[in-house]
């Protein structure tokens, strides 16, 4: 897998079928951009079904490589979108209790001993902070932010502070708004 988080072993790390098929959902011809070969491993692949980080993990680094970071955002928008948002509405009222339950919804969609999670670090009016230990890209993981927030009709501004993949320890990122009243928490 390469470079780790801190504190990330991955002991039997599985991820549900539903964020692979959120790969394929977003790419026009996830046949062409995957490759043949990659494509056909995960065609047939369960929404409810477990299956080995390492397999979600090559097609995020396929999709790096030819779409960039905006194309992984768009994973990110997409996962969120797909199982995460009506139970945040439902949940979440707060950018605060959402930010916070980051790490329940992380462990809803993967399993395993010692796979890294979410931590709110720093809230103030208009400002979080989020840390995060997963092997996840980190462009993935920016999309899942800005969904998040959209979801409860917060606006905000997600950036990307300090990357595992760049020496860091962990990923930072740095949430902004100008809503600072109830909504923000």
């Amino acid at each position: 897998m390469g470079r780790l988080p801190q504190g990330y072993l991955g002991i039997s790390h599985e991820t549900r079928g539903g964020d692979i098929l959120a790969v394929l959902k977003v790419l026009h011809s996830p046949e062409v951009t995957l490759g043949p070969e990659l494509y056909s491993r995960f065609a047939g692949v369960n929404p409810e079904d477990w299956y080995p980080i390492e397999n979600f993990l090559e097609m995020l680094e396929k999709l790096d490589g030819k779409l960039g970071s905006y194309g992984l955002r768009q994973v990110g928008w997409k996962i969120f979108s797909t199982f995460h948002a009506a139970k945040a509405r439902e949940l979440f009222t707060t950018a605060r209790g959402l930010l916070n339950g980051l790490d329940h919804m992380y462990h809803q969609a993967n399993r395993g001993t010692k796979i890294g999670g979410w931590k709110l670090s720093q809230f103030e009016p208009g400002l979080a902070v989020v840390e995060k230990s997963t092997p996840h890209h980190c462009g993935m993981e920016l999309g899942i932010l800005e969904e998040a927030m959209r979801t409860i009709n917060v606006r905000a501004d997600v950036s990307h502070l300090a990357c595992f993949r760049t020496g860091a320890p962990l990923c930072r990122f740095q949430v902004t708004t100008r809503a600072v009243d109830e909504r923000w928490g």
